[in-house]
């Protein structure tokens, strides 16, 4: 057994001292491999020499990873397609873009995520999707160019403007078609008739009830009519506000309520004739004669139906009887009942 054990002694021996300079062999990562080299009668012979072991490289005689991009015996080898990272050892799955040997799926301008396969998100392009967009919300922003796409009836750089006159239509390449040079909509391209009127060739009044351009407003006034061309209201006679909905205010008539009333204070103002509506028991052009005897009620127009023995009340015909009568028209004597 002493023997075996110094045989195997011996051979290691023979084997370390056979190893050429260069890395420890208790470096680790490090590989033992033979080469041939060249003894002084020109004779060749193996040598076994450590190195660094596939995917490893010699640094300062040390064996360090093979960095991102790099693989294979002293990682002279790039990457093979689809794999990256150090030692390429991970594996791509970009689904439209080149796999980076170093970083993996590098995505091109207008496109993110781990595998490519997402747009920037709204309001961002470009590589990264680090460039903020400058379109108007009248547009769509590309996100590979950050070019902006001007949305229907819209031009300008960034979208900002409506088509130019008598134009219309996607990118504004379209001619209005308007009689008389009447502006058209800038994005159907339909006339934009002056307030007022309607019509393909805009030479048809409002229809009462409506104004405005094209006749697209709707008349709100209740007592009167309104303008055809910007919808205001002009009160019937006896009609006031905004949408002729009041009466003329208190002593006032006619149109406009411009007319000042000229009754007495016993009676009220027609709000469009200016007659006077005079009280009961009163009468004439301003209501200030009372009703003469035998007559009552508003303008004294009714006739009284008492006895002579009564008093008529002019406002309600109702009788007052004398003393010693009674009934409605006092006409039957108390001393005979």
């Amino acid at each position: 057994m002493v023997k075996d054990l110094c045989s195997f002694i011996l051979l290691l021996s023979l084997i370390v001292s056979s190893f050429t300079a260069g890395l420890s062999t208790t470096e680790q990562n490090a590989c033992p491999r033979y080469i041939r080299r060249m003894k002084p009668d020109g004779q060749y012979h193996r040598v076994l020499e450590m190195t660094c072991c596939p995917d490893y490289m010699e640094v300062d005689n040390k064996c360090i990873a093979c960095p991102a991009g790099h693989f294979g015996q002293n990682c002279s080898v790039p990457c093979l397609d689809g794999k990256y990272g150090q030692q390429c050892k991970l594996t791509c799955n970009c689904t439209r873009d080149l796999c980076d040997p170093k970083t993996g799926c590098k995505c091109k301008a207008g496109y993110t995520g781990a595998h490519c396969d997402k747009e920037c998100p709204d309001g961002y392009y470009g590589m990264d999707c680090q460039s903020v967009c400058k379109c108007s919300e009248h547009s769509d922003c590309d996100h590979e160019t950050g070019h902006c796409r001007c949305h229907i009836g819209y031009e300008g750089r960034f979208c900002h403007d409506i088509c130019r006159d008598q134009f219309y239509g996607q990118e504004c390449s379209r001619n209005c078609s308007c009689p008389n040079q009447v502006p058209c909509h800038h994005v159907t391209g339909h006339c934009l008739c002056p307030k007022g009127f309607k019509g393909n060739n805009c030479d048809e009044r409002c229809p009462v009830g409506t104004f405005g351009g094209n006749c697209l407003g709707t008349c709100n006034c209740i007592e009167g009519t309104c303008d055809p061309k910007d919808g205001q209201c002009t009160c019937n006679p006896g009609y006031s506000g905004r949408l002729c909905n009041e009466n003329c205010p208190e002593n006032s008539f006619g149109s406009g309520c411009n007319s000042t009333c000229t009754c007495d204070t016993h009676s009220r103002c027609h709000p469009v004739t200016g007659e006077c509506l005079c009280q009961p028991g009163f009468h004439g052009k301003d209501c200030s004669k009372t009703c003469s005897v035998g007559s009552y009620g508003p303008g004294c127009i009714y006739t009284c139906k008492c006895s002579r023995t009564s008093v008529c009340n002019t406002q309600t015909g109702e009788c007052a009887c004398d003393r010693g009568w009674t009934g409605l028209i006092c006409d039957h004597s108390k001393l005979l009942s």
